[in-house]
């Protein structure tokens, strides 16, 4: 079980099409790579974002990865290949069947 983290007006969309790679409007918007990003630790994406996050407008999503083709994250930036902790990609679409809402 991975973890995403939108924007709770984004969630009819994803409940409905799922996770498609390269559609984010979201905090990956600006990665070029046409993929679906997750992690294993949520406060990784919620530190990122800082005081723009806020339960009131994001919502964590569990997703089901068993069997997908799930990659650990290599930023490129700088021409140096680095590993990302905690952050994976799947560059397919994720159904929804795979994904619900995170309980805290």
């Amino acid at each position: 079980m991975l973890y995403h983290l939108t924007r709770k007006e984004y969630l009819p969309s994803i409940m409905k099409h799922g996770l498609i790679p390269g559609f984010s409007k979201g905090i990956t918007c600006n990665r070029k790579q046409e993929s679906v990003f997750l992690t294993d630790d949520i406060e990784v994406p919620i530190q990122q974002l800082g005081s723009t996050y806020s339960p009131k407008n994001w919502m964590i999503l569990q997703v089901d990865v068993e069997g997908l083709d799930v990659e650990p994250y290599q930023t490129t930036e700088l021409q140096i290949n680095l590993m990302i902790p905690n952050e994976f990609i799947v560059r397919s679409s994720i159904h929804p069947k795979r994904i619900k809402k995170h309980v805290e």
